[in-house]
């Protein structure tokens, strides 16, 4: 639900505007707090598992390093935007950041897909 209104949001609202810095930094805190509670509550427990095979923890894990990644940058896009303005070079290494984590989210979230099909197959 989250990211269906995180994606209307991205398209109704300017990049640049305050709603955007006010709505989507936040979300990409809470989507944090709640992958670091996943990792509290599946290291708390003493039962073993194959987290390599586990579809929700490619998907956390994707999470986790796209909202760490992320965060710094949009929190002070403000700053940043000022400064890129003046340094193209930096505007590149910013975003080239944000790809960077977009590929490892929707790396990891082919590989909860894959580990889906895989425990599919083998159920059958």
């Amino acid at each position: 639900i989250m990211i269906s209104i995180l994606t209307i949001v991205l398209f109704i609202v300017n990049v640049k505007s305050k709603i955007f810095t006010y709505v989507y930094v936040p979300s990409v805190a809470f989507v944090f707090l709640f992958c670091l509670s996943y990792y509290y509550e599946l290291f708390k427990t003493n039962f073993y598992h194959d987290l390599l095979k586990q579809s929700e923890f490619w998907i956390v894990v994707g999470l986790t390093f796209y909202s760490a990644i992320s965060f710094p940058v949009l929190s002070l896009y403000k700053f940043i935007g000022a400064a890129m303005e003046s340094n193209k070079n930096l505007l590149h290494a910013i975003y080239s950041l944000g790809n960077f984590a977009f590929i490892i989210l929707y790396s990891c979230f082919i590989k909860s897909f894959l580990c889906i099909k895989h425990l599919r197959h083998h159920t059958l």
